[in-house]
């Protein structure tokens, strides 16, 4: 039986950082250089999303036979979510693209490569990302502000 996933379930945020643009070249907008996912297990993610099932977006991206980078850090479902939704500019996360912008890299993004732990999730590792940086603090505080209690977090607000 699968485990029980929820908003706040510790698991890694990735991003699929394309060789080159999916989708409608006709159309700019209709194009794509990342995909942004959460996963409890990312390399089983990863190999789902390289067999051409998952997301319609990786599925073309196989199709076409377009490859990609991993980049991974540790995240729930919630701040996924948030950041889709909300921040909407997955180049500044990704290290790849950021370098080539001349910016900080990374925002907490490893390469697939450095991911040697185990992703079972009764082993997930602490999370020790270091010091945040002004945008990684900016997404913390707008996720929890807007961020529902759940029913564990109620009683400390009774």
């Amino acid at each position: 039986m699968r485990p029980l996933i929820t908003a706040d379930t510790l698991g890694w945020l990735y991003i699929l950082c394309f060789s080159r643009p999916v989708g409608n070249p006709e159309n700019a907008r209709a194009m794509a250089r990342h995909y942004l996912g959460w996963a409890g297990d990312v390399r089983a993610r990863v190999a789902t999303h390289a067999a051409g099932r998952g997301q319609h977006l990786t599925a073309a991206a196989v199709a076409q036979g377009i490859g990609w980078e991993v980049y991974y850090r540790p995240g729930t479902p919630a701040l996924e979510r948030w950041l889709k939704a909300n921040h909407k500019n997955t180049p500044l996360l990704c290290p790849h693209c950021a370098l080539s912008r001349g910016r900080r890299p990374g925002y907490g993004f490893q390469p697939l490569a450095q991911l040697a732990l185990p992703l079972d999730a009764d082993e997930l590792p602490e999370i020790a990302i270091g010091r945040m940086d002004w945008l990684e603090m900016r997404i913390m505080q707008e996720w929890r502000a807007h961020r529902i209690p759940t029913a564990a977090g109620l009683d400390d607000l009774l």
